[in-house]
């Protein structure tokens, strides 16, 4: 998988961390939703898109490819427009949102399902956006850089990590009356995860 990652994914999730540190900071004892990720990155990708796609939420799997049994739902899909529009083919881009309290077998249940779809139609690019506030994920080296271990899936296809964006609120704490540099392990993180073979 050597394809570039869209531009717009650059500004877009640079800009989500620096809101969930806004959102921590007024709501600290309160986690935030799936559903309030997922709108602030629709707002933040409609600021950087340009009108020759389109961008929905909650779009259900069976719009986009054929032979897809049940109700589920992707997160994000973004598009090509196109007068005759039809999201089986004109959906460029699928994204499905998790947080770092959601349980593993939820992420990977997200990811299988991505492969699962990508599997059924090669020309969509797949991705788990995975939102941690104030703790570094697993995705995460201890040096604050993306992993680059691949998450093995069904049918040949691997998970791994394209993108890590971080914010800090702060670059040390003080313990015991000594400087602690925690940044890495305290920032907040969103990890742009792509389904490829």
């Amino acid at each position: 998988m050597n394809e570039q990652l869209p531009e717009w994914s650059k500004e877009v999730f640079q800009g989500l961390v620096y809101w969930i540190g806004y959102k921590q900071q007024l709501y600290n004892h309160y986690p935030i939703r799936e559903g309030e990720i997922v709108g602030e990155t629709l707002a933040l990708l409609s600021s950087k898109i340009d009108n020759t796609f389109r961008i929905n939420a909650e779009v259900m799997y069976k719009n986009l490819v054929d032979d897809w049994d049940n109700n589920q739902r992707a997160d994000i899909v973004i598009s090509q427009k196109n007068k005759n529009f039809d999201y089986k083919k004109d959906a460029l881009f699928i994204i499905e949102v998790k947080r770092k309290e959601s349980s593993k077998s939820e992420v990977n249940k997200d990811l299988e399902r991505l492969a699962k779809l990508k599997d059924k139609n090669n020309n969509l690019r797949c991705f788990l956006l995975y939102v941690s506030a104030n703790e570094k994920p697993i995705y995460v080296t201890d040096s604050g850089i993306a992993s680059r271990q691949k998450i093995l899936l069904e049918n040949n296809y691997i998970a791994r990590v394209r993108q890590v964006k971080k914010a800090l609120s702060q670059f040390y704490t003080i313990e015991n009356g000594q400087k602690i540099n925690n940044s890495i392990k305290k920032a907040h993180y969103a990890c742009f995860i792509e389904i490829s073979k």
